[in-house]
């Protein structure tokens, strides 16, 4: 229905601008051809008296000079020039009585008419052959002249007669043109007035019912679903106002029905932080806390920074804030210490980041992990080792200086089985101090004794001066080592001693795992613009894949392995490296070779 309103309105208007302009055309149009029509009437008139007067003039002066010429004044002899001027003389005589309309004017050109007759007939014989006989008497050039100037004073009246007409024409012309232009400026307002009416009406019909719908729309967008449409006509804005409210109140079920979701979830969530057994800190990307739960509350207010965090947490969270990492240690030596009242608690921490979720900002979550305990049978069980590794270590060394004595034969002589089972004394004791050795660095680095002494140095010089006990044991198991040298890597910031250790762990174990006759290979290159890579490869069995998440555990071993060892290598390795801030690894698939590496800072 309003399409077909619509449809009309826009015919209308072009109705009314169409009439308005073929009007004005055809007003500017009749008005234009009449005004041609008497400049036109009016040069010709002008061009017709002056065409008599100049033939007159010409007539007489020819007419006063014949007859001064002859004695007695008449005009007999004919000549052309003449003839011409009479016969031109009488078509526009004739031209100027045709055009005339006006009484007045016509009345004046019959006298003219009359005048000219006279004098074509006083010229009689100067044109016409019989009246050039001798018999006829000649024309009177005085009588001629009089003619003449009575034709010049009656065409000038005519052309003050016509001058007349034409003012009061114009007169007539200007008249009719201000009745034009009112006539015009009528049927512009007739226009407008129109189109006011058909704007109106639309305005009625479409504009003020989309603005309306437009508001409403704007109240949706504000979360304001109670807001309903008048539906007064069954036509498209009706339809579409009932359209809108059916929309309006889906929309109000669903809202209401998310309030309640939301509301459910909330509780949900606070009731999952409350029972949760962490510590739960929610920060915005300015530090400031969003949320925290009864756990996180209770230790925030122990510490004495119930709306920040402490110190020591801060640190960690400002550089993840500042780097954009997440901040997620494994290590127990990690935990941050905190003294709630009289008591020392360590705690985990673990820093991540929440993603954004619809109309939520992107935060920071933290989880504060109580491992107090843990930390404490982990120190308990360190120090037991130190301990023990400590009160065995000197009994042992004094067996090991008699066993020593007894091989060098000091206290007498030795038979020869006596003497395979002293030696065989002796290196079971070696090995054993040399595990016990290793427990006790181990214990060390635990306890947070790593204070390293950082050069730069040049990365092949970690390869040259391997332990001729490891070289000696490849030679033995006809293994190669193959030391690949750069020599334009940067130096590297590194405690030699300690990083000599980490060579000598992964070196021994390469040489331990692969076949005989094989190739250990050693090699160094420059990762990115902070790391040099140390990488040692091996042609053994690989890492089987059960054993790959654990094998820098301490003490860990893989079941039915065969090889002596205390499972303490790869755990004291990390610990080196991670104090060097690097980094260690290993690339392995079964049955394949595998790579060990290390990545130290470029000095």
């Amino acid at each position: 229905m309003i399409r077909s309103r619509l449809r009309t309105t826009v015919l209308m208007v072009l109705a009314v601008v169409v009439g308005l302009g073929l009007g004005a055309m055809w007003l500017v149009h009749s008005h234009t051809k009449r005004f041609e029509r008497l400049l036109h009437e009016e040069l010709q008139a002008i061009m017709t008296t002056h065409a008599i007067t100049f033939h007159t003039q010409i007539i007489s002066s020819y007419a006063l000079e014949a007859a001064a010429n002859t004695a007695s004044g008449a005009i007999k002899a004919r000549d052309p020039i003449m003839t011409q001027a009479c016969a031109a003389l009488r078509a526009a005589g004739q031209e100027l009585r045709d055009k005339v309309k006006n009484p007045n004017e016509a009345q004046a050109v019959a006298e003219l008419m009359s005048l000219i007759d006279s004098l074509l007939t006083e010229m009689q014989p100067a044109t016409d052959p019989i009246a050039a006989r001798p018999n006829v008497p000649g024309a009177n050039g005085s009588r001629v002249a009089d003619i003449a100037r009575s034709i010049a004073r009656v065409s000038q009246r005519v052309a003050a007669l016509n001058d007349s007409r034409l003012v009061a024409e114009r007169a007539g012309f200007a008249n009719q043109t201000r009745d034009a232009t009112f006539y015009v400026g009528l049927l512009t307002a007739a226009a407008l007035l129109i189109l006011f009416v058909l704007y109106w009406q639309f305005n009625n019909l479409a504009l003020r019912p989309l603005s309306t719908l437009t508001d409403s729309v704007r109240e949706i967008e504000n979360r304001n679903f109670e807001l309903s449409l008048p539906v007064r006509r069954d036509d498209e804005i009706g339809r579409l106002s009932r359209a809108y409210n059916d929309m309006a109140a889906e929309l109000r079920r669903l809202y209401h029905e998310t309030d309640r979701h939301i509301v459910d979830l909330n509780a949900r969530n606070r009731a999952l932080l409350t029972a949760f057994p962490h510590a739960v800190i929610v920060l915005d990307d300015d530090g400031n806390l969003l949320q925290i739960n009864p756990e996180a509350e209770s230790i925030l207010s122990s510490l004495g920074t119930p709306n920040r965090l402490p110190a020591k947490l801060k640190k960690p969270f400002d550089h993840s804030l500042s780097s954009g990492e997440e901040y997620l240690p494994d290590e127990l030596d990690q935990a941050l210490l905190f003294r709630i009242g009289e008591r020392e608690v360590y705690y985990l921490p673990r820093i991540f980041r929440l993603p954004a979720v619809e109309d939520m900002d992107p935060a920071w979550g933290i989880i504060l992990t109580d491992v107090s305990r843990f930390r404490w049978l982990d120190d308990m069980k360190m120090n037991v080792l130190a301990t023990v590794s400590h009160e065995i270590k000197t009994p042992l060394t004094s067996i090991r200086m008699i066993l020593l004595l007894l091989l060098e034969q000091k206290t007498g002589k030795l038979t020869g089985l006596q003497e395979e089972m002293v030696g065989s004394a002796s290196n079971d004791c070696e090995r054993l101090l040399e595990t016990l050795g290793t427990l006790l660095q181990h214990s060390r680095l635990s306890s947070g004794s790593k204070h390293l002494n950082l050069k730069a140095l040049a990365p092949s010089s970690l390869f040259d001066n391997l332990p001729l006990s490891l070289q000696q044991a490849a030679n033995d198991k006809q293994v190669t080592l193959e030391v690949l040298s750069n020599g334009n890597l940067p130096l590297v910031s590194a405690d030699e001693p300690r990083i000599a250790q980490v060579v000598s762990n992964l070196l021994s174990n390469a040489i331990k795992f692969t076949p005989p006759s094989s190739t250990v290979t050693l090699n160094a290159v420059k990762l990115g613009p902070d790391y040099v890579r140390f990488k040692i490869s091996d042609q053994g069995p690989g890492v089987p894949p059960e054993a790959q998440d654990r094998i820098f555990e301490r003490f860990y071993r893989e079941a039915g392995q065969d090889h002596a060892g205390t499972g303490l290598g790869l755990s004291i390795s990390r610990e080196i490296i991670e104090a060097h801030n690097g980094r260690i690894g290993f690339k392995s698939k079964p049955n394949e070779s595998t790579t060990f590496y290390f990545d130290l800072p470029i000095a």
